[in-house]
């Protein structure tokens, strides 16, 4: 009788308890059972090496292909309490929490990280020496991360505690960090000083609106430290200078649609504050007055002497920045969100950054927040996701309007394929636009439909099976209504002309706008509503497909120029084919998954390539993380090209002459968002560096790179290539290295 092997049983035992916990079964609980015996026998003895023996067997299980993000925390979090109880066990602790995902809400990842920060304490502290240096650097890239979280949700004395710390420990525990964490020391500083000077003056104004001196300085407070000239609105009633309101006007005007006139009126103002402005209040105010510069030599209705005058203040301030002790605070890239498409007028993304408190965030403009009710946020393989669950989940957009053309496109996986029962499905909007899944007839089942002149043309997504994930889009160009799955057109069907018919439901998503206890079962990860009918080469865009040759889509990158000193070989080095992810992995979890390499929460990558003197990097990739990072060499050097850093606004060389990506010369205002797929390209060449996003030159720094340093600690090998990724998580498409002047070498 043969039996099976002990690995056989916990791989199978492992793969039952993954099935458990995806039916939402608490992973402590399933941990419990599958490891609750042994910790019991390993806690019963005197001696604490069969403890550390049962975190290594723990840690080993957790690497399982079957394990869930959920499941791993609940392992790696047991493991590393059972080796901490002895210092030999300490290299395994460290290791668990590496392993350790730092995922869920913003106070669940508080929560871990405050377990796994007295946990490196007490190893850098108490260790044995060989476990302090990796301990020291682990704590402090996490107390940073930690700060970094505390910042973006304006928690700053939080903030100024963990930086506080950081500070302390660096000296010792990171010397090469410790420029980087004083600087994000004073900038938190700095905010938890407005911040009570803000509360002060509100304050002051509660007891008495007629207090106009306090109402105009909270507004320029507001305005010149905060960059937040919509809560400076609130107070205008009781300022009197009438100057300061039209400043306050001016930066509540989507930037599109700012004039020259009126971009040159805000960047003198912005220059004339900034004669009294002091510190890092005198770096935010000179940075919005470069940026509105900017905005001037945009403009094509600028003439030529505004023009001339902008690019010398411009050139004039990038000068008084780069000389300043203190690092300034860089202004978002507009006061007012841009929009990247003024057609688009509901843009969702179902993550934890997005969603608060029951609040989806519309990204596309001011209104038409959702309301969520239940739901369940999930990682998907096209990016973060929300599961409704078929009971009682569903999405309320608050839209109502009537449009006479308009475009929606969604990811999506139905629980099931399409059935024949009552009528529910991801979108609806009774009497404008539906979105069976689910029909008791077959002509609207798993089907678009639009009302209009008491007609309801339907037009077809093709087969639809449940578990699966489709890029689903339609349109209505005011004559025939259109259906696309995955980028390709399927089906078409000409209707009466005209606008839908008016409706009183909100279009809501994963029920029925009418019936709205009629609930669908499946996940979306993001949903946008256009007013007018996109083309089918805009869509093939949004689901992500290359269009044939010779039409270039928003997404393809461009061709390669010419070099500094030749051009880019014609060949590329598929660098996504040579990596082991065991072997390449730095820290955090890291993944190949369907051809792309996904990389999770304080991930650190090595790509085992030494390129040469010059060459081209082109990595497509899409993150709902706060900021990913390519790690490059020029010769010895390395240093890092980061993208939606700081609330996912600038894109910047990280740390020249010491400063970090948001206060150098290579600070660039390049708004990007989650779930989209981007394409960028760099160029290292001997005298400069140039970077390209989707094809368009965002950044062309000259330099001999000997000011350029890297500041992370991060241990890749020596001369390779590397990625990073802050937050959340970042599935890399494609990444390819193109030689230009000698030849690489590929790491074995």
């Amino acid at each position: 009788m043969r039996h099976a092997s002990p690995i056989g049983l916990i791989a199978a035992t492992l793969l039952f308890a993954s099935f458990l916990t995806a039916r939402g079964e608490d992973a402590a609980q399933v941990v419990s059972a599958l490891f609750g015996e042994k910790i019991k026998k390993v806690e019963a003895t005197a001696t604490r090496s069969d403890d550390v023996a049962l975190a290594a067997e723990m840690l080993e299980a957790s690497r399982g292909e079957t394990v869930t993000p959920a499941m791993r925390a609940a392992i790696c979090e047991k493991a590393s309490e059972l080796a901490m109880r002895d210092t030999a066990g300490f290299a395994t602790a460290i290791e668990a929490m590496k392993l350790w995902p730092i995922e869920g809400s913003a106070a669940e990842q508080a929560v871990i990280g405050d377990k796994q920060s007295d946990l490196l304490t007490r190893i850098f502290q108490t260790g044995k020496p060989a476990d302090r240096p990796t301990a020291g650097a682990m704590l402090i890239d996490l107390l940073v991360r930690s700060g970094e979280a505390k910042l973006e949700a304006n928690q700053f004395a939080d903030a100024v505690a963990i930086f506080r710390k950081a500070s302390t420990l660096a000296p010792r525990a990171k010397p090469d960090a410790v420029a980087a964490v004083k600087s994000r020391l004073e900038l938190a500083t700095y905010r938890e000083r407005t911040g009570r000077q803000i509360e002060q003056l509100r304050g002051k104004l509660l007891e008495s609106r007629a207090d106009t001196a306090s109402a105009e300085a909270l507004i320029k407070l507001l305005i010149l430290d905060q960059q937040d000239a919509k809560a400076a609105e609130a107070y205008l009633d009781a300022a009197k200078d009438e100057a300061l309101k039209k400043i306050v006007a001016l930066l509540n005007k989507p930037a599109d649609d700012l004039s020259a006139t009126e971009a040159m009126t805000l960047a003198e103002w912005f220059m004339a504050a900034g004669k009294t402005a002091q510190g890092l209040t005198l770096g935010s105010v000179l940075s919005q007055a470069k940026a509105h510069y900017e905005q001037v030599l945009a403009r094509s209705e600028a003439d030529n002497l505004s023009k001339t005058k902008a690019s010398l203040q411009v050139k004039d301030i990038a000068a008084k920045l780069e000389k300043m002790e203190a690092p300034p605070v860089v202004v978002r890239a507009e006061t007012v969100p841009r929009r990247e498409d003024k057609r688009l007028q509901i843009h969702y993304l179902f993550d934890s950054v997005n969603v608060t408190n029951s609040t989806i965030k519309n990204l596309a403009a001011e209104k038409w927040n959702g309301k969520l009710t239940g739901g369940k946020f999930s990682t998907s393989e096209v990016g973060p996701a929300m599961v409704f669950d078929g009971i009682d989940n569903f999405v309320d957009t608050g839209f109502g309007e009537q449009l006479a053309t308009w475009t929606f496109a969604l990811w999506v996986m139905g629980d099931e394929e399409p059935r024949s029962q009552l009528a529910t499905g991801p979108l609806y909007s009774e009497g404008a636009i539906t979105f069976s899944w689910h029909h008791p007839l077959d002509d609207y089942r798993g089907k678009v439909a639009t009302f209009i002149n008491k007609e309801i043309p339907a037009a077809g997504f093709g087969k639809l099976e449940g578990k699966r994930w489709y890029h689903l889009a339609a349109t209505y160009d005011g004559k025939t209504l259109r259906a696309y799955s995955d980028g390709k057109l399927q089906g078409e069907t000409k209707g009466p002309g005209g606008s839908f018919s008016r409706t009183n439901q909100t279009m809501t998503l994963g029920c029925h706008s009418a019936r709205r206890e009629l609930k669908w079962g499946g996940s979306l990860s993001e949903f946008r509503l256009y007013n007018s009918a996109l083309s089918d080469e805009e869509i093939k865009t949004l689901a992500g497909i290359k269009p044939v040759a010779g039409k270039q889509a928003q997404r393809n990158i461009s061709a390669s120029g010419a070099s500094s000193t030749g051009k880019p070989s014609d060949k590329s080095i598929d660098l996504l084919k040579i990596i082991d992810i065991e072997k390449n992995k730095v820290a955090g979890r890291w993944e190949m998954k369907d051809g792309k390499l996904i990389g999770y929460a304080g991930g650190v990558f090595e790509i085992p390539y030494i390129p040469p003197a010059e060459y081209d990097v082109t990595i497509e990739f899409d993150s709902d993380s706060t900021l990913v990072a390519l790690a490059l060499t020029k010769g010895e050097q390395r240093f890092w090209w980061g993208m939606k850093g700081w609330s996912h606004t600038l894109c910047g060389i990280r740390w020249i002459d010491g400063a970090d990506m948001n206060s150098n010369p290579t600070t660039t205002n390049f708004p990007m968002s989650n779930g989209t797929r981007y394409s960028c390209e760099v160029r290292v060449r001997n005298d400069k560096f140039t970077a390209l996003i989707d094809g368009k030159t965002i950044l062309d720094y000259k330099t001999n790179y000997k000011n350029i340093e890297d500041q992370t600690g991060y241990r890749i090998g020596p001369g390779m290539l590397g990625l990073f990724v802050n937050k959340h998580s970042m599935s890399v498409f494609k990444l390819e290295v193109k030689e230009v002047t000698g030849r690489g070498k590929v790491v074995k």
